[in-house]
């Protein structure tokens, strides 16, 4: 209920600031726009940290339902790393979409397939400082493999299992560093059961 009533005056501020970036009160100097702008994105990340919590309510009590239909995954992983892109415009950190053009459609909800892709190659990107970031997609059998691939920070080999539990980061001092709530691979790995899909982890710390 709280997430519920955070949620209409955080869309006010949102709105509102948006669309003074848009003219509706005259033209901005240098300054102002810089600060109306990071007000839109501090907006914006706690309306996905109250939608994670939302999220995490729902698949606790079993209310997302999955409406499958037929989803291109290339143009979907094109539009994700658009976006998340957007957030970190200074990293040098490459996006590589490797999704063949002529890949099959997959079967799924393609809002929870989006969120799904969000969560990876957005948790990807933010924990990369140099290299890249990429997503491939391989079939095998009448399933799909997505597989996205960092040259990031890595995770210690006895923290593995950890990184898909509720509230859990690998560590303290990183999750400081790098923000977050703990919930979004939680999130993510329970979609992926929801469409009978199975999610799995290889990491090497450094690497």
């Amino acid at each position: 209920n709280t997430s519920h009533e955070l949620r209409t005056p955080l869309n006010g501020i949102i709105g509102i600031s948006e669309s003074l970036l848009d003219g509706a009160a005259g033209p901005l100097t240098g300054g102002v726009r810089a600060n109306v702008e990071l007000i839109v994105s501090s907006g914006k990340r706690l309306s996905s940290l109250i939608n994670d919590i939302l999220d995490y309510s729902k698949l606790r009590n079993r209310d997302i339902e999955i409406v499958k239909k037929s989803v291109d995954m290339r143009p979907l992983v094109s539009v994700v790393m658009t976006v998340i892109r957007a957030t970190m415009p200074d990293s040098d950190v490459a996006l590589h979409n490797d999704i063949p053009n002529d890949f099959p459609p997959v079967l799924g909800d393609e809002t929870r397939l989006q969120q799904i892709m969000y969560n990876l190659i957005g948790n990807a990107f933010k924990f990369t400082r140099k290299g890249s970031v990429r997503v491939s997609a391989s079939l095998k059998g009448d399933r799909v493999e997505i597989a996205v691939r960092d040259t990031g920070i890595g995770i210690p080999a006895g923290k593995l299992n950890d990184i898909f539990t509720s509230f859990e980061q690998v560590d303290g001092s990183i999750s400081r560093e790098y923000a977050g709530t703990g919930l979004g691979l939680s999130i993510t790995k329970k979609l992926v059961e929801l469409h009978g899909g199975m999610i799995t982890v290889e990491s090497e710390e450094g690497a």
